[in-house]
């Protein structure tokens, strides 16, 4: 008997492609908590200034930074390299970036990157 087809073999996600569609998953669901009020922001849903952030459009980019916020080692630098991949020095949007990556993701990371950058500049003030 003979093995998998390659497209056989293709049609299952690779282990990157599941943790991106993991990740994606993720923010949908912070998404939905936002569109149901039960958190205090409104980054990720449509305002009457942006739309939406377009979920199919996270990247492994998008889902690297994420990985340092939940594991609380954001730091600011972290924050400008990836400010800086999406905009370029001007304030204009790199070319090829979605806008809602801009307009919608990158406010809900740094937003949930402010709270742990301060907490650990703080105790690192005590302890010095």
């Amino acid at each position: 008997m003979e093995g998998p087809t390659p497209a056989a073999e293709s049609s299952h996600p690779s282990a990157e492609e599941q943790k991106i569609a993991q990740f994606r998953e993720e923010i949908t669901d912070y998404q939905q908590q936002e569109e149901r009020g039960e958190r205090r922001t409104a980054h990720l849903v449509e305002t009457a200034n942006y739309p939406a952030l377009d979920i199919s459009k996270l990247t492994v980019r998008e889902m690297r930074i994420w990985e340092k916020v939940k594991r609380r080692s954001i730091a600011r630098e972290d924050i400008d390299q990836y400010t800086a991949e999406l905009i370029d020095e001007n304030g204009q949007r790199r070319e090829g970036v979605d806008p809602t990556l801009t307009t919608t993701f990158l406010p809900f990371i740094r937003n949930e990157a402010s709270d742990i950058i301060v907490r650990r500049e703080l105790k690192e003030r005590r302890e010095n």
